[in-house]
């Protein structure tokens, strides 16, 4: 297992080729975000570096935590309970930053 984190550690690659590797609640909210402005999963998989596979089981993941049955009823929760701004387009409060594109939120909390 150490052998596994030393290379992560290890890994220089650039940020655009870089694999996502962690989905925090911010990383989840910011998915959310670009589901709703209709952004296909391939398009999303580009945009945080990481494979098709990675964004739809976690796409699963997390309609099945906030019991949605479908990407329209995902975001209508997520709006519903705040996890993303009702707006045109909410990725926009959230940002990659850092060499592990590391997602944060840039919008107030309630």
């Amino acid at each position: 297992m150490s052998t596994q984190l030393t290379q992560v550690a290890a890994d220089t690659t650039s940020a655009a080729t870089r694999p996502y590797r962690t989905w925090t609640p911010a990383a989840e909210h910011y998915l959310l975000a670009l589901i709703a402005e209709g952004h296909t999963a391939a398009q999303i998989a580009r945009r945080l570096g990481t494979s098709l596979r990675a964004v739809a089981a976690q796409k699963e993941r997390i309609f099945r935590r906030i019991g949605a049955v479908n990407a329209p009823h995902a975001v209508a929760i997520a709006i519903r309970t705040r996890l993303i701004p009702a707006t045109d387009r909410p990725s926009e409060a959230f940002a990659l930053v850092g060499p592990e594109r590391e997602v944060i939120v840039r919008w107030p909390r309630r």
